[in-house]
């Protein structure tokens, strides 16, 4: 999944030598005061790290995009440049007017060979187009880790996206819809959830390499999410990486609960294109 690639991508960080996460907003974002927090600062190798954002908002956004414009440099054999465009629609939205603060860990660091290097920027837009906010990226990487998994076949990928979701999770009368390019989940929850976990359980492949990838992020907004009707909508994205990647993710991404009991569960089995553009 394209979507999950872009968010694991800021995962590949172990052993930083320097480090710089900071706000880029204009006075004009709809987010206002905001502050941009990485703990521990630097990250310390085998301990958890946590970011934060904190802010004003000074209206209800159901509908916008995060917007990516990355160097991302990994394994020694990933070196590209990320100009994507995630298009979200979040129903109930987490993100409302007034005091808002979202927090993504703690979590451990994905151990990938060889040194990780992550900059650029990740802004937020509203349905108007109009910026939220704005986090600058400066990240740098060694592993303690020196070798590499040979997979036993080169990138390839048929599957898709599917549901794995049990009638015994937390969302129900579950739906996946992935036409259009995009990944659209709709249910009815039968709980409050106060912080969800992304967990993700997959092997990433270039060429003939292989990286398992074992995540569990908690992400904890200021609103919680309400039982009752649910929809979060991600894509169609938009814009691409160059050069081609020839990257594929194939495992499960689920979502949990604060007491990391299931929501619903997608199966991923997915190449990335140089052009992601639907």
């Amino acid at each position: 999944m394209k979507q999950v690639l872009t968010v694991v991508g800021a995962g590949l960080l172990q052993n930083t030598l320097g480090q710089s996460v900071k706000s880029c907003g204009a006075a004009t974002d709809h987010v206002k005061n905001v502050v941009v927090t990485l703990t521990p600062d630097p990250p310390v190798p085998g301990q958890d790290i946590t970011v934060t954002i904190e802010g004003d908002n000074d209206g209800d956004v159901s509908t916008g995009s995060i917007n990516l414009d990355l160097a991302v440099q990994a394994m020694g054999v990933i070196n590209n440049k990320v100009q994507v465009g995630a298009p979200f629609n979040f129903s109930p939205t987490p993100f409302k007017k007034g005091d808002l603060k979202i927090v993504v860990g703690p979590t451990p660091l994905i151990k990938a060979p060889g040194t990780t290097t992550i900059s650029g920027t990740v802004k937020a837009v509203n349905a108007a187009n109009e910026q939220l906010f704005c986090v600058d990226l400066d990240l740098k990487s060694v592993s303690d880790i020196n070798t590499l998994s040979l997979a036993k076949e080169s990138a390839t990928a048929t599957g898709g996206v599917t549901s794995c979701t049990r009638d015994s999770d937390h969302i129900k009368n579950f739906v996946l819809d992935t036409s259009g390019g995009k990944i659209d989940v709709k249910g009815q929850l039968d709980e409050d959830i106060t912080t969800f976990h992304v967990a993700v359980d997959a092997t990433l492949k270039k060429l003939f390499i292989s990286l398992p990838i074992k995540l569990d992020v908690p992400v904890t907004f200021t609103n919680p999410l309400p039982k009752g009707d649910f929809e979060l909508s991600l894509g169609p994205m938009t814009g691409g990486l160059s050069p081609d990647p020839q990257v594929s993710l194939a495992g499960t991404v689920k979502m949990n609960d604060q007491n990391s009991e299931e929501v619903f569960c997608l199966n991923v089995d997915q190449v990335v294109e140089k052009e992601i553009i639907v």
